[in-house]
């Protein structure tokens, strides 16, 4: 409520003393004081110079000044006294009173009211914790989102997950769009072409504590291409990186992409022992692979190289040299040109052959034929079990030394196990 008596000061800037007659009064001095008098009735009316009446006291007040404004130098108006409670008026209604009052004076027609789009704070954060526990699933269950891209920024670009926005950073892009036509683009320009486009991610971090919500497209790819994977599947690759337990290697898809890399371990690498694997691969070598395990909770691929080579402890010394030499020329004329090596006694195997007779269950040895291996097996005089089955009392060794190799026939009565026993202790005796 308004009191009976209410004071108001200002203070505007007036033009020279001279031009303020206009406004119903003025002193020489440039500066102008008055009292105005309003009665709030709705039969009242303002008794100045300005004929206002049945206006309110806010709707006097402004159009007073209005009037002054811009003419004004110094001006003062104190003592606004009002009698009564004031006249309420509608500050809408106030406010836009001159564009709604039509030309012919007419009341205006009643304003229509505008249809309310907020949303209420309770509904906007139960949507929005809604939202986050649908992002939290998605991480938990492994499942792919497909959202459109809002923007981007210097670190990555802004993708939609419902009404939440997940931050993709660069490095979590799929690697092909770095490329296009054989050019290589920045980081900044695929984010630039990406806006307002829809891409496939996978939620790889998600706290609505800490509202963050990290997704990732190279993850997504992965997924998608490891669900087209089967074990035993074999794919050429480039070695992409090597490390001292083994070599990373992309697989090549058939449209020319490499989405996927897996691990050739060192144990993997070649038959032979591979103590150093820089010295055996090395970056951007094209091979050829074998997948051997396929983890797709994990998204790992395990691959091998060897494995796709003849196993040695399945080989004979008829795979080694056939028994018709004559059908393969290349293996004559290997043999032909290594007739000295192939004719020299292994060092140190008829002492092995001495022990083994020494042997419980071992009846008789003798020495089979001899050749040469494709590639270095072994430098020291070794004994290799094969995988086949004692027949007959029969069972085959293979003696290796350098590319020398040689068959070592057993008469037994032992199981390839107790042969093995046998050949470990005999090994061990020799020097």
């Amino acid at each position: 409520m308004w009191s009976s008596s209410t004071a108001l000061s200002a203070t505007r800037v007036l033009p020279p003393a001279s031009n303020l007659n206009a406004l119903g009064g003025g002193s020489n001095s440039g500066s102008c004081s008055c009292d105005v008098s309003l009665l709030a009735s709705s039969s009242s009316s303002l008794n100045s110079s300005g004929g206002f009446s049945s206006f309110g006291f806010r709707q006097a007040q402004d159009y007073y000044y209005s009037r002054i404004s811009r003419r004004s130098k110094t001006f003062q108006c104190k003592a606004l006294k009002v009698e009564g409670p004031p006249q309420k008026i509608d500050p809408v209604a106030a406010a836009s009173v001159e564009k709604a009052t039509p030309a012919d004076g007419s009341a205006p027609a009643p304003a229509a009211a505008a249809p309310s789009t907020s949303e209420s704070p309770e509904a906007k954060q139960a949507r929005r914790a809604a939202d986050w526990r649908k992002a939290e699933k998605l991480k938990e269950t492994g499942t792919l989102h497909k959202g459109r891209v809002d923007a981007h920024n210097s670190g990555g670009i802004l993708v939609r997950i419902n009404q939440l926005q997940g931050f993709l950073p660069f490095s979590q892009l799929n690697a092909a769009r770095l490329t296009k036509d054989g050019v290589t683009r920045t980081s900044a320009e695929v984010g630039k072409e990406l806006v307002g486009e829809l891409i496939t991610v996978k939620v790889i971090e998600c706290s609505e504590e800490e509202r963050r919500l990290i997704v990732s497209e190279k993850q997504a790819v992965l997924v998608e291409s490891i669900q087209q994977i089967k074990e035993g599947d074999i794919y050429q690759g480039r070695v992409n990186s090597v490390t001292d337990y083994g070599a990373f290697v992309d697989l090549r898809f058939p449209d020319g992409s490499y989405p996927v890399s897996g691990l050739v371990h060192v144990s993997e690498l070649s038959w032979d022992p591979v103590p150093f694997p820089r010295d055996f691969i090395e970056e951007g070598q094209e091979v050829k692979v074998k997948v051997v395990q396929v983890d797709r909770e994990k998204l790992k691929l395990a691959l091998s190289i060897k494995q796709l080579q003849a196993d040695p402890l399945l080989e004979t010394l008829d795979t080694l040299m056939p028994v018709e030499p004559q059908e393969d020329t290349r293996l004559a004329d290997t043999l032909s040109s290594d007739a000295e090596m192939i004719n020299t006694p292994l060092p140190g195997l008829e002492q092995i052959v001495a022990y083994m007779l020494q042997e419980e269950g071992i009846t008789s040895v003798s020495l089979g034929r001899q050749a040469l291996e494709r590639r270095v097996v072994s430098q020291d005089l070794e004994l290799w079990l094969s995988n086949a089955p004692v027949e007959d009392g029969s069972f085959t060794l293979l003696a290796r030394a350098g590319r020398q190799v040689q068959e070592v026939h057993l008469s037994t009565s032992l199981d390839r196990d107790g042969i093995k026993a046998a050949v470990q202790r005999v090994t061990g005796k020799v020097p």
